[in-house]
């Protein structure tokens, strides 16, 4: 059974606490207490009472029932000082200080499983290597808030049992679990990891990670492997991702649950599906307003506002998205202040309200919180480009893909104008098919552009016809989308002369 008390999430039958986007294991007595003080529903469970239920009888001193209380109230973020959660009343026992709402917890946030890694080889350092590896990825992974963690000692716990992958989902609400070996080959450490979805125990996928091996970067070694496992794992077009699609497809969870509609989004996120936007855009504003604490929902809503904004995508009469989404994405953070997701939407809101010290300011924030994440890596770096830092961007996109080698093709656009920017134009039309995305305006016109420079005259102008089917005003508004975009001057002439060697007639300001 899970339950919400105050702003902690607990976990009954998996022993663990949800809060602030962390996960904690539960001893079985810190487990017995709140389990005692939630059935009374408020009312004082005396010392007694307490004693019965968590130590079955057995006689304790008052310094041992004290010290468990003290725990008791660290799991749910209270203190003796505080007592917002747990209330001692003197001289009779305890009660439940903070509404408790016995509602059942969403449960189809993805509950990850990280089992300790094992070493290929049988050597003290590479068992360091395989328990450090493992500390690492699950503290990476940790910084997702759309997906549940459980803690080393949880898994380690989970693994002493030998439950197989079915009984961990039955018992235990596992969804994915991740298992991972280590080695050294030819002077580079490699770590290769299944994810297996726990309910039917088949492969979801697995990845490989290679880093050059460094005798005296041994920790570093350790980080950087455990960051890539956690970014491809987390990531929002990864199998994880494609898990929590397959459920709401098979309609085993409710049409509105936050974290399907999550993974919905990104699933959009990848094709800009132009009739898919205007469909979410609803579904989300519906959503929210059942669920008005969920940050990544209030994160999702404001990007899809802000695509209505500087793509014009469904764009409505009379609407002023970018308002909408700035008030939304400031929602979002108000849910969650330590979320790396909403503060890099927020950057965006910066950006796109000419706010560049206050995008500088969030875009870090975001960065520092979760630097695996391979969306919030690409926005930021596609920021930075469209302001003319190159170097900064490229570096960022370049860690982003690989992070998720599935990602949407928008990622590859900074790269290609640099290519464009130094006449490499076969280079910039290689890189920017290497993701196709049929139907969003900036890929066909990106097209244009480069075939156009390539003297493939015929397919320039074909591509030029469909930007003009998708907006037929790209030829009078364009500058002004450009400025709107913040782009640096360089880049805002070179496709402006792409583009009218194409045969749009795109038209300056006087």
């Amino acid at each position: 059974m899970r339950i919400k008390i105050a702003d902690t999430e607990i976990d009954f039958d998996q022993m663990t606490t949800f809060r602030g986007g962390h996960t904690a294991a539960l001893t079985r007595q810190t487990l017995g207490i709140l389990r005692a003080l939630h059935s009374a529903g408020g009312e004082i469970v005396s010392k007694d009472e307490l004693i019965e239920q968590v130590w079955n009888g057995r006689i304790i001193t008052d310094a041992t029932l004290s010290t468990a209380i003290k725990e008791a109230r660290r799991a749910v973020g209270d203190s003796g000082n505080v007592q917002r959660v747990i209330k001692t009343v003197h001289g009779v026992g305890f009660r439940m200080a903070a509404p408790i709402d016995a509602t059942p917890v969403n449960a189809t946030m993805p509950v990850i499983a990280v089992f300790p890694f094992r070493a290929v080889e049988e050597t003290r350092k590479a068992e360091l290597l395989a328990e450090g590896l493992t500390q690492e990825t699950i503290s990476a992974l940790s910084a997702f808030t759309v997906m549940r963690v459980l803690s080393m000692r949880t898994t380690e716990h989970f693994a002493k049992e030998g439950l197989s992958p079915e009984e961990l989902h039955e018992k235990h609400g596992v969804d994915v679990i991740v298992e991972g070996r280590v080695r050294e080959v030819g002077g580079n450490t490699r770590a290769t990891v299944q994810l297996i979805d726990a309910a039917s125990g088949r492969t979801l996928g697995s990845e490989k990670v290679t880093r050059k091996t460094n005798a005296s970067g041994f920790f570093e070694i350790e980080e950087e492997l455990g960051r890539l496992i956690a970014g491809r794992v987390g990531s929002n077009h990864g199998a994880v991702a494609e898990q929590m699609l397959c459920k709401r497809r098979t309609k085993k969870v409710n049409s509105l649950d936050a974290y399907v509609l999550q993974a919905e989004f990104d699933e959009w996120y990848r094709s800009y599906d132009v009739a898919r936007h205007a469909e979410l855009r609803s579904t989300l504003s519906r959503a929210l307003e059942r669920e008005q604490g969920v940050s990544c929902l209030w994160s999702s809503y404001s990007l899809l506002l802000l695509e209505e904004y500087r793509y014009k995508l469904n764009a409505r009469p009379g609407v002023d998205a970018l308002a909408l989404a700035t008030e939304a994405a400031l929602r979002a953070l108000e849910c969650h202040r330590n979320g790396a997701y909403p503060h890099s939407v927020l950057a965006l809101i910066r950006f796109y309200n000419k706010d560049i010290p206050g995008f500088r300011a969030a875009a870090e924030r975001a960065l520092e919180l979760n630097p695996n994440n391979s969306d919030i890596l690409a926005e930021v770096g596609s920021c930075f480009a469209m302001l003319g830092e190159e170097d900064r961007a490229i570096e960022l996109l370049d860690q982003a893909m690989e992070l998720s080698p599935v990602h949407p093709g928008w990622y590859h656009y900074p790269r290609c104008w640099r290519y464009a920017r130094e006449g490499y134009f076969e280079a910039a039309l290689v890189e920017i098919d290497k993701v196709p995305m049929p139907g969003f305006l900036w890929y066909h016109a990106h097209l244009a552009w480069f075939l156009a420079e390539l003297d493939r005259t015929v397919e320039a102008v074909e591509q030029a016809r469909i930007v003009l089917e998708i907006d037929p005003e790209f030829e009078t508004t364009i500058h002004d989308e450009q400025l709107k975009n913040n782009y640096h001057g360089g880049l805002i002439e070179a496709s402006i002369a792409g583009w009218r060697k194409a045969g749009l007639d795109v038209r300056l300001p006087a």
